[in-house]
């Protein structure tokens, strides 16, 4: 199947949106209609309903999508500091307690992750001391 520009998308999308909507039995026989009234738009509803196909037999989408996977930052690296706690959520971002893994002395930091949608798409300000 050719790229699909957004003209000929929408061309196809009804009659794609229709075949989804009917039985494997009645889709057959409607394919075979179209085959002779339309066979350019046939054959493109006919390769989007096998990728739909492989999509649905291997379950795309299906159950938790994050199931099995943590959510945690805790045990990551950022550079000299190990993050060992979440300690705080906000609307700027998410805090979590870290500890210094270099070695060269002990110490714990707080570091904030700040959300993309808190930052401002505006130049900061330069702040000086």
């Amino acid at each position: 199947m050719a790229p699909l520009n957004a003209r000929r998308w929408a061309a196809i999308t009804p009659y794609f949106d229709h075949a989804l909507d009917l039985s494997d039995d009645e889709r057959a026989a409607w394919l075979v209609s179209l085959r002779r009234e339309r066979p350019e738009i046939a054959a493109d509803v006919q390769a989007l309903l096998d990728r739909h196909h492989r999509v649905v037999e291997h379950g795309f989408l299906e159950g938790d999508a994050l199931a099995g996977r943590t959510q945690t930052l805790e045990g990551q690296q950022l550079g000299a500091y190990t993050l060992t706690a979440r300690i705080g959520d906000g609307g700027m971002g998410t805090v979590w307690l870290a500890e210094r893994n270099d070695g060269r002395f002990t110490r714990q930091a707080a570091i904030k992750f700040v959300n993309v949608a808190a930052i401002s798409t505006t130049t900061p300000a330069v702040m000086k001391n």
